[in-house]
This record gives structure tokens, C-alpha cells and sequence, in this order.
């Protein structure tokens, strides 16, 4: 049945919708000749009612506890771009997770460390593995990275010897291109296949997208 305003010629249903979807198309040509639209900061986690696409830049919400530990009153913590996509948020751009085992002489360990894949991590890709030495051993140091038992790389992450970083190996790191990609609480392993001898302070660099 038509809509029927007063002193207004009937509207079917329609032209309603015609009417609605030309505005639309306006307001989004307006949008796209803007350009860059205002991001509005929320911790994520406290946001109420996000919605499918939604991008805000995450910025956790503090204690009272956590602002009195510091002098001025503020505390500084990192701010990261996430985006809201199948009911989770997302983080933009490159994750990096550094492991660190400064102080310990580099041994031949299955697993050197063990760990679930954080939510942040979900649907991610493995991109990039390096690995350092804070003392450099005689030897070659070999490191995998695993996710459900299997390598996620071609070419594992070596440390030649003499050497005190992967960038310089001779054989470099190749990354699994058909299994690099990460689900929320797959268990990621990195185990050391061979260690140089006299290797300490063992460094690992994960670099996700």
C-alpha cells in the first residue's frame, strides 16, 4: 500500500527504498572525498556494542592501582589499531613476539618453549623468524618453529658459526608457505636442533601478519 503524507503525493514502498539508497550513495561519495576519518580510542575489551568492520585504536583502560604507580598520574601503555571482524578483534599490521633467554647457555631442547597461540594471533601468518646469540658458539645453532607438531618452515632458522645472528647465515630461513597460518590455541613449539658450542644468550624474533 502507497505511503501517504499530508499534502504530499503517494509514495510506493518502492521509491522509498530508491530514495534511501540515493542518499545513501551520496553520503558515501561524501565519505570517500573527505578522506581519512577520525579513529576514536577504546580499550576493546570494555567496548560495549562493536559492530562487524568497526576500527578503533585500542588504548587499555588503566586501575587506580596502575595510575598511582606512576609519578605524574599516567601511565604509559602501547596503543594499537584493531579492527572488529567475525565476532573478534583483530590487530592491523605486523605482530611481533621477541623471546629472550639472556642469561642461559644455549642447549639442544625439544621444546625450548612451548606456547598457545593468543587470541591476537588468529588467522595470522608466520612471516618472518631471526634469531641471535649473545655470545657466539663454535657451531652451528639451528632453531624450528612448530605449530601442532609440524615445522612452518622450509629452511629452518640458523645461526652459523662464529656468527651472533640468522641474517648472516649462509643457508637462510624459509618460511612454510602452506603451513604459516595461525588459529587462536594452536600450540606453537620452537625447539633447538643443534647448538653451537660455547652459544649463550639465545634470542628469537616471530614476525606475524
Amino acid at each position: 500500500m502507497p505511503l501517504i503524507r499530508e499534502n504530499q503525493s503517494p509514495v510506493t514502498p518502492l521509491e522509498a527504498v530508491m530514495r534511501r539508497l540515493a542518499k545513501l550513495e551520496k553520503e558515501v561519495k561524501n565519505l570517500r572525498q573527505a578522506g581519512a576519518m577520525t579513529v576514536h580510542r577504546h580499550d576493546v575489551y570494555r567496548h560495549p556494542s562493536p559492530v562487524q568492520g568497526e576500527t578503533v585504536l585500542h588504548a587499555p583502560m588503566l586501575t587506580d592501582d596502575e595510575i598511582a604507580d606512576e609519578d605524574d598520574g599516567y601511565q604509559r601503555r602501547k596503543v594499537d589499531l584493531k579492527h572488529y571482524h567475525d565476532q573478534r578483534w583483530r590487530s592491523f599490521g605486523n605482530l611481533v613476539i621477541p623471546l629472550s633467554f639472556p642469561d642461559e647457555t644455549a642447549e639442544v631442547k625439544n621444546p625450548i618453549i612451548y606456547f598457545p597461540a593468543p587470541e591476537d594471533l588468529d588467522t595470522a601468518k608466520l612471516q618472518r623468524v631471526e634469531a641471535g646469540l649473545r655470545v657466539a658458539g663454535s657451531g652451528v645453532t639451528n632453531i624450528d618453529v612448530l605449530i601442532n607438531g609440524t615445522s612452518m618452515l622450509i629452511d629452518t632458522c640458523k645461526i652459523d658459526g662464529g656468527d651472533t645472528h640468522s641474517k648472516d647465515s649462509v643457508n637462510p630461513v624459509g618460511i612454510n608457505g602452506n603451513n604459516n597460518e595461525i588459529a587462536h590455541g594452536d600450540p606453537i613449539t620452537i625447539r633447538t636442533i643443534t647448538v653451537g658450542a660455547g652459544s649463550k644468550g639465545l634470542t628469537l624474533i616471530l614476525g606475524f601478519a
